[in-house]
């Protein structure tokens, strides 16, 4: 009678063991979410979120083919996400890269590389200045200002997300329109493009 405790932990064990070793890592693409906060919407590859005063639209970079050193950093598996901002309102809109946020379920906690950051990972390749001048102007790593009308599109750069992940989120946050702040959220999930 002193084995039916054993066997039933021992069985509590196993059943533990075999359903942590069965889930294993999702595969496929890093993609916008389906749903999200209100004035969000996926299109294709793109997470976008609408008001009347602006449009934010931002898409994961893949594909190289573009500046030598954004294709290493992608090689490297650094996070690089496209985002455009579209100033709609009559006033100016500006938003600043240092408030924004990018996690996973990792708990990864990243903030956008700026130019010095970029300096520092290649300031022992030959040729750093001239390679990082190139992207001066493609990347958000200072304060953008848009007057009425006026739109941008810019790269942010993090570094690599964890391993093994299966989702992140980018929170754009205090994107002024005047003098009103607004944030702006995008999920992305792990699935297979379709």
């Amino acid at each position: 009678m002193a084995f039916k405790p054993l066997i039933h932990i021992a069985a509590l064990v196993l059943l533990l063991a075999v359903s942590g070793c069965s889930s294993t890592p999702k595969t496929g693409a890093l993609l916008p979410a389906d749903k999200g906060d209100a004035g969000y919407r996926r299109e294709s590859n793109e997470g976008v979120f609408e008001n009347e005063s602006i449009i934010v639209r931002v898409r994961i970079v893949r594909d190289k083919g573009g500046a030598a050193m954004i294709d290493e950093l992608l090689e490297s598996k650094y996070a690089v996400f496209n985002m455009e901002i579209v100033n709609r309102s009559k006033v100016r809109v500006r938003y600043d890269p240092s408030t924004t946020l990018l996690t996973d379920d990792e708990s990864s906690y990243l903030k956008p590389l700026d130019y010095t950051d970029l300096y520092d990972i290649k300031k022992d390749a030959e040729g750093v200045e001239k390679e990082l001048s190139g992207l001066r102007g493609r990347f958000y790593d200072v304060s953008t200002t848009l007057i009425p009308g006026e739109k941008t599109s810019k790269l942010l750069i993090f570094k690599p997300l964890g391993e093994g992940i299966e989702g992140a989120v980018l929170a754009v946050r205090d994107i002024y329109i005047g003098t009103e702040p607004i944030d702006a959220t995008f999920s992305f999930e792990i699935k297979d493009e379709k």
